[in-house]
C-alpha cells in the first residue's frame, strides 16, 4: 500500500509514521515497516510530524502531572518548590523523554522529577521511613567499583555505568 486511495487508509498511514517516529524518538527497535515509513518521509513531512509528535507528548505530560496532583502525590516541599511522591500501591511513571537526557539538560518543566521520592516498602512498619531519591546533578562523590574475576559483577557493573550514561564507564577484566 504505497499511496493511500481512500481517506481511511491516509488516516492508517499517518498514524503509522506517528508511531514510528514516537518509537524511534523513545529509543525502541523499529520493524522493518516503521523503518521503511521513516525513510519514505521527506525531510518536511518528518519535520511536521516531530513537531506534531512533541505537541501531543508535551499535553500528555501535562495532564499527568495534573492528575499527580489530583492524588495528592505532587506535594509542597519545606524549602519551597514541590515533589513527587511514588509508593507500590501509587507508582509514578518516569517520562520516557528523560531517560536518554542527563539531568543537567532538562527542560525546566521536568526538573519536578529531579524531586521524585520513591518509598518502597510502606506497609512494613519498620521501612516505611525509608525512602529512594534523587542526588541533585553533580553532587555525588566519584566512586570506584572493583570485584574479583569471574565473581558475576561484570553485568552489574555494566548496568551501574549505562544507569550514569556511560561516563567514565571502563571494564577492565
Amino acid at each position: 500500500m504505497d499511496v493511500p486511495r481512500t481517506k481511511k487508509e491516509s488516516e492508517i498511514v499517518s498514524k503509522a509514521k506517528e508511531t514510528a517516529l514516537t518509537a524511534l524518538q523513545h529509543g525502541f527497535k523499529l520493524t522493518e515497516g516503521q523503518r521503511k515509513l521513516i525513510e519514505k518521509m521527506s525531510p518536511e513531512e518528518k519535520k511536521v510530524l516531530e513537531a506534531r509528535v512533541s505537541k501531543v507528548r508535551s499535553v500528555q505530560e501535562k495532564a499527568y502531572l495534573q492528575q499527580l496532583r489530583s492524588k495528592h502525590q505532587v506535594r509542597p516541599r519545606r524549602g519551597g518548590g514541590e515533589e513527587v511522591i511514588s509508593t507500590p500501591q501509587l507508582p509514578v511513571r518516569f517520562p520516557a523523554t528523560l531517560k536518554k537526557v542527563h539531568p543537567i539538560d532538562w527542560l525546566p518543566q521536568y526538573k519536578i522529577f529531579l524531586n521524585m521520592t520513591h518509598y518502597p516498602w510502606t506497609n512494613a512498619a519498620s521501612c516505611s521511613n525509608f525512602s529512594i531519591s534523587f542526588k541533585p546533578p553533580l553532587t555525588l562523590q566519584k566512586r570506584a567499583l572493583a570485584s574479583f574475576p569471574s565473581s558475576g559483577n561484570t553485568w552489574i557493573r555494566y548496568k551501574d555505568c549505562k544507569g550514569r550514561h556511560e561516563y567514565y564507564c571502563v571494564l577492565m577484566e
